[in-house]
Order: C-alpha cells, then structure tokens, then sequence
C-alpha cells in the first residue's frame, strides 16, 4: 500500500500501525508530532492507529529559536 510521509510516496506493508511506520522511516521520534490526514494523533494513540491506502503523514519536528 502507498501513503505518503511529509508529501513523499512511501510503500509500506498494510495494516501497519502509525507508531510501526514511524519507526521504520524515522530515526528517532523524540520531539516530534504526528497529523494524519490533517488530524494531530496524540502520541499515546500512534499504536492503535492503523494506516489506510493513501494516507497522507505529516511529521512536524519542534525547534527552538532566538
């Protein structure tokens, strides 16, 4: 199946959890947020969510500035 990370294709295996796919594509989860089609997926639900064909994935990464 084919859902897309931050506006890339990505393929993945379906039926895929959000927190699976997540680690599979990211190095490291700390300091991120997670959108799914436009809709923030708290960090205690990216387990129980599971990925549909074509899903649209939005990482934002939390920055600090001066």
């Amino acid at each position: 199946m084919v859902v897309t990370l931050n506006e890339n294709n990505i393929t993945t295996t379906a039926g895929i959890s959000l927190s699976q796919f997540v680690a599979t594509q990211l190095p490291s989860t700390a300091g991120i947020a997670l959108a799914v089609n436009d809709a923030v997926v708290f960090k205690q639900d990216w387990e129980s969510t599971v990925l549909q064909e074509g899903d649209a994935i939005l990482v934002v990464r939390a920055t600090q500035g001066g």
